[in-house]
């Protein structure tokens, strides 16, 4: 075979080597990642002490509803505007 068909040219095998490499560097990094992570952890929690956690629930979930409401009213009422034409006004409608 010749031409871009034939297997095994220097070229594919160097891409293939870094497609490879690409992953497993980002594994071993990862890995020290959590080791230092871990570290700095088990280092930290000698000097602190247990802090209860205070989650405002309420408020959380009056924003989530607020933007939900926003959210539905961005799309239902230009939706319904629309729709409210005649039939023949909306097959006139150009893009």
């Amino acid at each position: 075979m010749t031409g871009p068909e034939m297997p095994g040219r220097p070229d594919d095998i160097m891409v293939n080597a870094r497609s490879v490499s690409g992953p497993v560097v980002r594994v071993v990094l990862a890995d020290d990642q959590e080791l230092v992570r871990s570290g700095q952890w088990a280092a930290l929690i000698r000097f602190s002490a247990d802090v209860p956690v205070s989650i405002p629930w309420l408020s959380i979930s009056a924003i989530t509803a607020g933007c939900a409401t926003v959210a539905m009213l961005a799309s239902l009422l230009p939706a319904w505007l629309l729709l409210r034409a005649r039939i023949v006004e909306l097959a006139d409608l150009r893009e």
